[in-house]
């Protein structure tokens, strides 16, 4: 399902329950941490191997995800505001897909200036 994703939602989870913005998808890799390090941790906002493992509390494979074009919300949503939206009573901790026509929903409200 991953070929399909095109873009990212970044929700705050305890105590703000928020999206906080988008970014489009480049690409998820899973690899060793080392490995994932060495490629791709100038692309992180870690300082260090030390820092990176701590992140990863030690897994023998870890997922990266990357992206671009980062837009932080003009309007961060309540997950109040968006769980109809949705369909859910709660954000999962592991991600969700959701469909081309919320997507484009939920970029629209994170543009908006103000309170929804």
């Amino acid at each position: 399902m991953s070929e399909n994703v095109k873009l990212l939602f970044f929700y705050s989870v305890l105590p703000f329950k928020e999206i906080l913005g988008f970014a489009d998808y480049i690409e998820r890799i899973v690899d060793y941490p080392q490995k994932l390090w060495k490629s791709h941790g100038n692309e992180t906002c870690l300082g260090s191997f030390d820092e990176f493992e701590k992140v990863t509390h030690g897994k023998e494979i870890v997922t990266c995800i990357r992206f671009a074009n980062l837009h932080e919300a003009s309007n961060i949503l309540s997950f109040d505001q968006v769980s109809d939206l949705l369909n859910t009573e709660r954000m999962s901790q592991i991600g969700m897909y959701i469909n081309k026509q919320q997507s484009e929903k939920l970029v629209e409200l994170l543009r908006q200036e103000g309170n929804v």
